[in-house]
């Protein structure tokens, strides 16, 4: 976990602490499997992330092979009040066939 904390002159106090969590090539798939997910949300739910982005190469291998780590990843997506975000990598445009 790396932490930025950033200072923005006129920003409205409610936002004071507002946390969006950065999550990047996470790979799922044979390597990182629903376990791994499962880990990463009960981490990023211990942070207080208000919302989330997802940045690219978010699976690896076909999507229809990997169901339970797409579960995760959606109960992970769902789990932020204010929302999760995505921009799709490299990898999610490679054919597996």
């Amino acid at each position: 976990v790396y932490r930025l904390e950033l200072q923005v002159p006129h920003l409205s106090p409610d936002a004071d602490g507002y946390t969006i969590c950065h999550v990047s090539d996470l790979h799922a798939g044979p390597l990182v499997g629903a376990p791994e997910l499962r880990r990463l949300a009960s981490l990023l739910k211990s942070l207080n992330c208000r919302a989330a982005v997802l940045n690219g190469d978010v699976a690896e291998g076909s999507v229809e092979t990997r169901a339970p780590e797409m579960e995760e990843l959606r109960t992970l997506a769902t789990s932020f009040p204010d929302g999760a975000y995505y921009v799709p990598g490299n990898h999610e445009f490679y054919n597996y066939d």
